[in-house]
């Protein structure tokens, strides 16, 4: 804001009625209202140029990649003007882009970074509780010892299988769609919407954990307890815990966790299904593959549920 020094009426050749809004003339949309940048100190004055910097919430963590940054700019101090914009996160074509591991494509590499975590994540889930049930798998399959299903499990379920179904689903959501969009952008857009199963498996699993061996925290609390010179508190007799719930309350109740992650799952594929086809035809042509892959990772979430796990605990009391 500019104001005459002796009426103090806003400078009607500064900005708009003697007024630069900040949020404005930035090199990237933001929301006016809500965007999370502003100022925390005074502007700096240098021959007649404003630098203005950018400060953003503290501690903040942003949930998009495309969050508000933080770009430095210079404005003419009599009439406002923009004179130039420093950006931070150089851009194609600027000084220091070139300096990404892979030279131009810059974009990309966040994007498939952030894509190869989202399928780490959520197949990580599955392929976790898929593993307590390696030993009575192996015992079908007359195995001796159940490392080599696990081995086989882990391979397969955190590294071959994600990559191959998610390339089937990227490449098919692009046959089937009108939409020209490649089949990278696909990938690293829908993977992500998978994340609430993934999600949803964890807390099954932990569930399952937690109700069969609830009071193996009171037992290690004694051992920690006896290791600094406290005898008051006595665990002894509590090796095997019962359930708190019943096996099919626990299976109603896994199922129930389940279906809430498929269909937050649903809900975001559909978001940004949309968000590339505003016609409902084209949106479901891009979300179809990948409804599919949700759908296929909750039938075998269910079917994780039904297989026999084999629990190890304390099953003797502590001396």
């Amino acid at each position: 804001m500019s104001l005459d020094a002796r009426t103090g009426i806003p400078d009607p050749n500064f900005g708009a009625g003697g007024v630069v809004d900040l949020k404005l003339n930035d090199d990237q949309d933001l929301n006016l209202d809500t965007a999370d940048i502003g100022l925390h100190s005074a502007p700096t004055i240098a021959k007649g140029v404003v630098i203005i910097g950018a400060a953003h919430t503290a501690g903040n963590t942003p949930k998009v990649k495309n969050n508000a940054k933080g770009y430095v700019r210079g404005f003419d101090v009599k009439t406002g003007k923009r004179l130039w914009i420093f950006h931070n996160i150089p851009r194609k074509g600027e000084f220091g882009y070139d300096t990404w591991l892979r030279p131009g494509s810059a974009e990309d590499a966040v994007r498939a970074a952030a894509n190869h975590m989202y399928l780490l994540c959520t197949a990580g889930r599955f392929t976790e509780a898929l593993g307590v049930a390696a030993a009575p798998i192996a015992a079908r399959l007359g195995l001796q010892s159940p490392q080599a299903v696990t081995s086989v499990l882990l391979l397969a379920g955190l590294i071959l299988v994600p990559a191959m179904i998610a390339l089937f689903a990227a490449r098919v959501s692009r046959a089937l769609s009108s939409a020209s969009i490649n089949t990278r952008e696909l990938l690293c857009r829908f993977s992500m919407c998978l994340v609430p199963l993934g999600a949803a498996m964890w807390a099954a699993h932990f569930l399952f954990h937690f109700d069969t061996g609830w009071t193996s925290g009171l037992v290690a609390f004694q051992r920690a307890a006896q290791d600094v010179g406290l005898r008051w508190f006595n665990a002894s007799g509590i090796g095997s815990s019962p359930p708190l719930i019943s096996a099919d309350a626990m299976l109603v109740t896994q199922t129930l966790g389940l279906d809430t992650g498929l269909l937050l799952a649903l809900y975001l594929g559909w978001r940004v299904a949309r968000a590339y086809a505003p016609r409902a035809r084209d949106a479901l042509c891009l979300l179809a593959p990948w409804a599919g892959v949700a759908t296929v990772l909750f039938g075998f979430g269910i079917w994780i549920f039904l297989q026999p796990m084999q629990m190890r605990g304390v099953v003797s009391p502590l001396p």
